[in-house]
Formats: C-alpha cells, sequence, structure tokens
C-alpha cells in the first residue's frame, strides 16, 4: 500500500540461513534457532507507522550496538567496516539530544538503527526505526575524517524524518514536503549547532543554488496536486525549496514562536496524517497571527521573487533609499510577493541601525533618515530571502561589506562581486580573505589573489602546512602548482610525506604531476596498492595525464574498491589512459565498460562511469578521425569509432534508470571538424 495516508502495527517472522543477520522495524523480539541451519527472528512494531515505511534488511552484517538514554541504538555495516561504524553513521546519539530538545519532543520511537546497503534505488530512506543507507555512506575512518560532511547531513536528514515523516507523516505526496522540507532543513539546523552558523549558511547557499537550477526546468506549487506520477514530488521544490521556506518562517517569526509552533503540531497530529493547513494553524494557534499570506504564497503557489534592487542617497534631504522592483514573469507565478525584510543601515563600522520594511507591490522605493550617505545598506541583512537578487553596489560598498557585515553571505557576495577588479582595495579585501574564520571563504579568495604579489605567494605557502583546513590546504597546493613555477616543487614533495589527510596528499599528487611528471610518477607508482580511495583517484589522475599506457593494469586491480561518486572519476581517468593505446588495447577496455555499463545489478554510479568511459574513448577517436592527415587512417578511425557508438546506444537502450537515461541523452557525444 504505497500511499502515506494508511497507517498500522506490524509483526514479521523471517526465516534465513543462521549466518545472516536481519533488520526490521521495531523490536525483535525472539531468536530461535531450526535443526536444518536455518534462524527464525521475530520483529514487531506495535507503533503505528505508515506501510511505505516498512523494510526488511538481511545480510553478513556486522552489527555495533550503543545507547542513547534507554534508546537502543545499532549500526549495521559490512563486516570490513566494524571499526569505524560509528564514524559512518556520525553523532547519533547527539543528534538524537539535539532534536529532541529542539523540538520538544523526544525521539518518539522504541530504537534507532541505521544499516548500509548495496545498490539501493536511492540516497537514503527513512524506515521507522531502520534507516537504509545506499553503500556510498560507507567509509573507513581515515577517509571519513577527511571528509564526513556527507554522512552527517545524510544522517540528521533521515532521523529527522522519524518526527517529520514517520510520527506525522503527509496526507498524501501533493503535500510530501511536509515529510521531505522539514528532513531538508534538519541539515541546516545540525550544521548550525556543530559547526556555526556560516557552515550552516554555506548549506543553505548550495541548497538555494541547487533549487534555481532546477526551477529553470519547471516550477510548481510547493503543495503540488497536479503531478503526472508520485515520483515526480521527489524534487528540489519538495527537499529544497521546503526547507528554505522553513528557514524564512523561522527568521520571519522568531526561534522560540517557531519551535514552539512545531511542539505544537507534532503532539496535536502524533500518529496521524496530515495537510498542510494542520502546520499553518499550528503556527497560528501559537502565535495569534494570521499566516495565509504566507502559506498561500509559498505553499499553495509557485516559483519565487526575481528583484532589482538600486540603493540612493538625496544628500539635500538626508534620505537613503531603496527601490525594489520585483520582475519575475506574473503569467507564471505571483506577479507580487509580500515580503518582510530587514535592512541594516551602515552610517559608519560602529554606526549600524536596523529597519523594517515590508515589500508588498511590484516597485515600490523605500527612505530612510539618514544625516551622511551610508557606507553600507545591506538588504535582507539575514540573507534568508529565497530569491533572485540583482543588487546595484559599488566597489567601496562591497569592500565595506566584507569587512563590517555579519554574514557567511555578506563575505561571499562580495568576494564573488569584485573577483574581476584589481584595485588595491580589493586586492587587500582578498589577502585579508586568507584568514577569514570560515573555510570556504579562505578557499575562495585563494582563486583571486595576484600570485605575483609575494606577500601573497609567503601567505599561500604557509598554508600549505599550517591551515586547519583540509580543503585549504588542497586549494593553496593547486593555485601555487597552476603557476607552472617549479619553485614550489620541493615544498610540495614535503607534503606529501608530512600531510596527515590522505585528501591533501592526493591534490599533492596532482600538484606535483604540473610541476615535476616524473616525480610524480614515481610517488604515484610508491602508494598504487594503497587501499584509500582518495589516493587512488589521485594515482589515476597522474597516469591519466602520463601520456602512456604502461599503468593500465593499475585501473584494473583497483575498480573495485572505488565506491560511490568516486567511480566515475576513477573510470573517466581509466579511459583517458586508455585513449593513448590504439585498437588492440582500446577494444578490451570498452568490452570491460560494456559489460559495467549494461549490467543493471551494477551501481547507477558505475554504469554511469563506464557508459561515459566509452563516450570518452568514442570522443578521442573521432578527434583522430578528424585530425589524421591520412585519408586511410581516418578511415579506420572512425570504422573503429561506429562499434562504440553502437555500445552507447545498445546501453541506452537498455537503461532502466530514468536519471541516467537522461544523462545519456547526449551521448554519444557529437564531434564536428574545427575550420
Amino acid at each position: 500500500i504505497d500511499k502515506p495516508n494508511e497507517r498500522t502495527t506490524q509483526e514479521i517472522y523471517v526465516t534465513v540461513e543462521d549466518r545472516f543477520k536481519t533488520l526490521s522495524n521495531g523490536l525483535k523480539l525472539s531468536s530461535k534457532k531450526n535443526s536444518d541451519g536455518t534462524r527464525t527472528d521475530y520483529w514487531k512494531m506495535d507503533q503505528p507507522h505508515a506501510p511505505y515505511l516498512f523494510m526488511l534488511a538481511i545480510g553478513e552484517f556486522a552489527v555495533v550496538d550503543d545507547k542513547w538514554k534507554n534508546v537502543p541504538l545499532e549500526y549495521y555495516v559490512e563486516p570490513e567496516f566494524e571499526a569505524s561504524a560509528k564514524q559512518i553513521f556520525p553523532h547519533t546519539p547527539e543528534m538524537l539530544t539535539f532534536f529532541s530538545d529542539k523540538l520538544g519532543v523526544e525521539y518518539p520511537w522504541q530504537k534507532y538503527s541505521q544499516v548500509v546497503v548495496r545498490d539501493f534505488v536511492s540516497g537514503a530512506m527513512e524506515n521507522t526505526t531502520g534507516v537504509i543507507f545506499g553503500e556510498f555512506i560507507q567509509k573507513h575512518k581515515e577517509e571519513l575524517e577527511d571528509n564526513d560532511d556527507v554522512n552527517q547531513m545524510i544522517v540528521a536528514h533521515e532521523m529527522m524524518h522519524h518526527w517529520f515523516g514517520d510520527y506525522v507523516t503527509c496526507e498524501s505526496w501533493s503535500n510530501l514536503t511536509l515529510n521531505e522540507g522539514f528532513a531538508n532543513y534538519s541539515e541546516y539546523l545540525w550544521a548550525e549547532h556543530h559547526e556555526g552558523r556560516d557552515k550552516a549558511d554555506h548549506h543553505r547557499l548550495n541548497e538555494m543554488n541547487s533549487y534555481l537550477q532546477s526551477a529553470q526546468n519547471g516550477i510548481h506549487d510547493l503543495i503540488h496536486f497536479g503531478f503526472n506520477d508520485k515520483e515526480d514530488m521527489f524534487d528540489a521544490h519538495s527537499y529544497n525549496k521546503g526547507g528554505l521556506v522553513l528557514h524564512m518562517l523561522r527568521t520571519y517569526l522568531g526561534d522560540d514562536a517557531f519551535y514552539a509552533s512545531l511542539k505544537k503540531y507534532l503532539n496535536d497530529n502524533s500518529f496521524t496524517a496530515v495537510e498542510a493547513d494542520e502546520l499553518r494553524m499550528a503556527f497560528e494557534d501559537t502565535t495569534g497571527e494570521d499566516l495565509n499570506w504566507f502559506f498561500n504564497q509559498w505553499f499553495f503557489d509557485k516559483g519565487h521573487p526575481v528583484m532589482d534592487i538600486e540603493y540612493g542617497y538625496d544628500a539635500s534631504a538626508k534620505k537613503a533609499t531603496i527601490t525594489v522592483a520585483q520582475t519575475q514573469d506574473p503569467k507564471e507565478m505571483p506577479g507580487i510577493f509580500q515580503l518582510p525584510v530587514n535592512v541594516d543601515i551602515y552610517l559608519s563600522e560602529n554606526d549600524v541601525r536596523t529597519e523594517k520594511i515590508f515589500v508588498n507591490q511590484r516597485k515600490q522605493t523605500f527612505e530612510f533618515d539618514a544625516p551622511t550617505e551610508p557606507k553600507l545598506i545591506s538588504f535582507d541583512r539575514d540573507k534568508v530571502l529565497l530569491a533572485e537578487k540583482a543588487e546595484i553596489k559599488t566597489v567601496d560598498n562591497y569592500v565595506f561589506q566584507f569587512n563590517n557585515a555579519k554574514t557567511f553571505m555578506d563575505r561571499y557576495e562580495a568576494i564573488q562581486a569584485l573577483q574581476y577588479e584589481s584595485k588595491p582595495e580589493v586586492m587587500a579585501m582578498f589577502k585579508k580573505a586568507l584568514d577569514d574564520p570560515y573555510h570556504y571563504i579562505r578557499a575562495q579568495a585563494i582563486d583571486f589573489l595576484d600570485l605575483k604579489d609575494p606577500e601573497s605567494v609567503k601567505k599561500l605557502s604557509q598554508m600549505i602546512s599550517m591551515d586547519k583546513s583540509w580543503r585549504v590546504r588542497s586549494k593553496a597546493m593547486k593555485s601555487l602548482a597552476g603557476t607552472g613555477n617549479k619553485e614550489y616543487t620541493t615544498l610540495i614533495r614535503e607534503s606529501l610525506q608530512k600531510e596527515s589527510k590522505n585528501a591533501v596528499k592526493g591534490e599533492a599528487l596532482r600538484a606535483l604531476q604540473k610541476l615535476d611528471n616524473e616525480a610524480a610518477i614515481e610517488y604515484a607508482k610508491s602508494i598504487q596498492n594503497s587501499e584509500n580511495g582518495q589516493l587512488l583517484l589521485a594515482v589515476g589522475d597522474v597516469y591519466a595525464a602520463a601520456g602512456s599506457v604502461k599503468n593500465l593494469s593499475f585501473f584494473e586491480r583497483n575498480m573495485d574498491k572505488m565506491t560511490g561518486f568516486d567511480i566515475i572519476s576513477f573510470l573517466e581517468s581509466y579511459a583517458a589512459t586508455a585513449a593513448y593505446g590504439d585498437w588492440s588495447i582500446i577494444e578490451p577496455i570498452t568490452q570491460t565498460f560494456n559489460k559495467i555499463g549494461s549490467d543493471m545489478k551494477a551501481s547507477p554510479w558505475k554504469r554511469f562511469g563506464a557508459t561515459k568511459g566509452i563516450n570518452d574513448l568514442h570522443i578521442a577517436l573521432a578527434t583522430k578521425a578528424l585530425k589524421s592527415e591520412s585519408e586511410t587512417d581516418a578511415a579506420a578511425f572512425a570504422e573503429k569509432d561506429k562499434i562504440l557508438i553502437g555500445l552507447i546506444e545498445k546501453i541506452k537502450g537498455i537503461e532502466t534508470n530514468d536519471q541516467l537515461k537522461m544523462f545519456y541523452k547526449n551521448f554519444p557525444t557529437r564531434i564536428e571538424k574545427r575550420p
């Protein structure tokens, strides 16, 4: 019964070979060994939940036990990863405390189990008390230490569903954002709590960019009754936009009212199915406000505001002005959005005041008393609006904004706006950004430094070994290597020896390849039998750039060590290395790729990587045909290329994954002869 508005308890008896572990919803009440070498486990979920949340996993798992208060926690992983289980599902007990406290509703289920499975149809699934994750999150400790952001966010997302989705469930798929919007927003909340607002706002920026990109292909109401297939609801509207809208509501009402309203919503609607109006009424009952205007435009209508914002100052009247024009197409979405906005007016570094305005016209101008021309007017000072904004500011405005405004977005916007400016005050801003407290701002600034400036180069050299963020260390290394200056070879080789993070070692190897190809190949050979995916990816990149087919066996040996998305880059390097060879080398590798790409049991990332590998080899052969001075050679290349095109078309014909079908639309890539 694949509908969210049904609810039931469940009991499952499952008989398996005794070597297997099982997991289902609720608690395992008994486990009985049978005389034939099998075992029968009895699982019971005595709290009602929706049938689409039923799950059963059977496999040769290692099970690591943990506890939160009186709630048993279980981490199911493949035996190889048993020692890393708690890191694979990071901060699970802390998150349960955090979300229980924030929501004012203690985690409402009997247990919390998480399991990694292979070839899952989605990233993860919030099955009640038994969350399923794809194998892409399963890594060893050292890899997780390099980057556990993905794991943290996905664990938070699925956990939040146990309140929003499992405990209180959307009444129909049209209301899916009542599940997914909250789960999406949990990622912001956890990042804000665990790492600070800069990290959370950076995450929000990525979520908004993903929504805006998807909106280019079509928009619909957040509560969407006109979908063709329920699967269409699992998109950047239900997820990303839903979370962004909740963030605006939280900012408008304030934290106390926001969380009190959520507590009421959860308590009033526990173990039932709900529509968006029940969420609205919980907020209205708590705050005493009529919020129809907010829900009507954000939940029951579509789109988002597109705004042109201009700033002015009338010295004679001593008035500062903001003119806001909403330019979104009224035929596609509301011509006017109602937007409560906080505005900060800076007369100097230490003289700033906040004004509250309400944008509710197609075009309107707001006036503010100002004895002198403001150094900066910060429209949407909290940077919470889900909107496309085009602001007209001066270079001085942006430099002041970077130095004095309060949010990650203020600094990010200033760097993006001034990236093509070379004025001394701008270059000074970029240098200052190298000491920013948030790693992403430091990394962004590296891209726009003047590398002819000795101070900037000296700072980058120091950051390679001293910056606390491995991402920044990698970026600094890549930047210096990009200059082609061999003076940095020693510095990079030292980093390879001293660096503790494998992700940075990988970038150091790539950097070394740009400055000393032979040294890079020598080092790559010394680590080519590593078990670490980041190092193997870097070795593959070095071999792909080496201009030789000598190291092809490396890819064949290590293909099965790559997990998740990494296999795509790895197979891309495999294809690039093979492209240096003749048909006798290329042909068997394309057959390997064809076998993978045609295997619907293989992971979608592996299938895509293999099919792209064939496409890359097609591009290489087609390019050789076009550039060949011999008609005979050109014809031979073209004939072999037809074989590759045929393999691609065959894979496209049997592919079952809709997302991969979309990716494959432009395969094989068309190659045209240049004039």
